[in-house]
């Protein structure tokens, strides 16, 4: 997913233009990915959408739902005296942070605590380029914002390629 985001958003102005802006959006985008995600959404999906019995998971819930907090504390901490996590608007790091954040209390988080997180959710919902994501897929691709080119083969420059010409000379 997070290697989405960053397709999706090269050349979308969704980051700074800077390479330490770009830093880090990628720093929070993988944040996402090894500690915001892993927590919050393992938490919301047992407790909301999980038929197993709660005694299947109960010995790791308390665990994720510290690691889901620490999580939290960290978007807290960092946007303490700050309206966005990147910069001065919208960046993919908003983007990649907003899918379990928003829905963080099916999870049973509490929101309520993290005054710096605030608004943020909302703030990513109401940008004009919000789009639900059951109503993405109804999108006809003109209308989509984002679109992702099929990926070409990677090449390397350091050294021949196998079968070339340089290859042979080798």
């Amino acid at each position: 997913a997070e290697a989405g985001i960053c397709c999706w958003g090269e050349g979308a102005g969704l980051g700074p233009e800077d390479r330490c802006g770009s830093g880090q959006v990628l720093q929070w985008v993988f944040f996402g990915q090894y500690d915001h995600g892993p927590a919050i959404a393992v938490v919301r999906f047992w407790l909301a959408y999980s038929d197993r019995p709660r005694d299947e998971y109960a010995d790791r819930l308390d665990e994720r739902t510290a690691a889901g907090y620490r999580a939290l504390d960290a978007m807290e901490r960092h946007l303490a005296g700050r309206t966005w996590l990147v910069g001065d608007g919208m960046t993919l790091a908003a983007i990649a942070l907003y899918a379990y954040t928003h829905v963080a209390h099916a999870g049973d988080f509490d929101l309520g605590r993290c005054r710096a997180i605030g608004a943020g959710p909302e703030r990513v919902a109401h940008d004009a380029g919000h789009v639900r994501i059951a109503a993405f897929s109804r999108l006809p691709p003109a209308r989509r914002r984002f679109s992702c080119p099929a990926p070409s083969p990677p090449r390397c420059s350091a050294g021949p390629r196998v079968g070339s010409a340089h290859a042979a000379q080798a």
